[in-house]
């Protein structure tokens, strides 16, 4: 079995903003491989995909990659379950994006990227942004470097979001299918019944 969405962090190797909400009080601590080896130590889990953990964005997103990276190969070398691919943040709109893509995949883990397409202009929680991406011709362009590198994009958007996003994908998509991006759909798109108002706000 591979578990294909889990989340390490290092509190003391790297600041997640959004862990300072008080709604998180519970998971402000460090979450490493061996904590998730022993909360599925009863499944038959052979190895996972990380899914970048919000580190802070004025951070290199290539440190994170690097140290999920360093933490494969331990579990590796002490022949125990560990993560077997990541999925990494890059802001598709910055001006270098093809260099952070570039060194993000010097990492053999890396397969995909995940920048967080939701947004709420008027929410105070540092895990949604206020701006939204599908509109924006920056990330655009960026989003269309992936098929150059061959990753992925895992996509997270409110569900009133998902028509404008399967418009959106097709029409962004290389004609070669060698060159294609695929998109991944997580979360289930953030139920509404998971979040009332701010999830149904229009």
């Amino acid at each position: 079995m591979i578990d294909t969405h889990v989340h390490h962090w290092e509190l003391g190797r790297f600041r997640y903003p959004w862990l300072d909400d008080p709604a998180f009080d519970d998971l402000r601590e460090n979450y490493l491989p061996a904590d998730y080896r022993a909360d599925v130590a009863r499944a038959p889990v052979q190895g996972w995909v990380h899914i970048q953990a919000e580190v802070d964005h004025q951070l290199d997103p290539v440190g994170e990659t690097a140290w999920v990276s360093a933490l494969a190969e331990e579990a590796s070398a002490s022949g125990l379950p560990g993560p077997l691919a990541c999925v990494v943040y890059a802001d598709l709109r910055a001006p270098n994006v093809r260099e952070v893509l570039f060194d993000h995949c010097r990492f053999p883990l890396c397969r995909g990227i995940r920048q967080e397409a939701w947004f709420d202009p008027v929410s105070t929680r540092a895990d949604i942004p206020r701006e939204g991406l599908l509109n924006d011709p920056a990330w655009q362009a960026g989003y269309r470097c992936l098929a150059e590198f061959g990753l992925s994009f895992d996509l997270l958007v409110w569900p009133r979001r998902l028509q404008q996003a399967a418009a959106f994908i097709p029409r962004f998509q290389p004609y070669r299918w060698r060159s294609s991006t695929l998109a991944c759909r997580i979360h289930a798109a953030i139920p509404v019944s998971e979040l009332g108002e701010l999830g149904s706000r229009p």
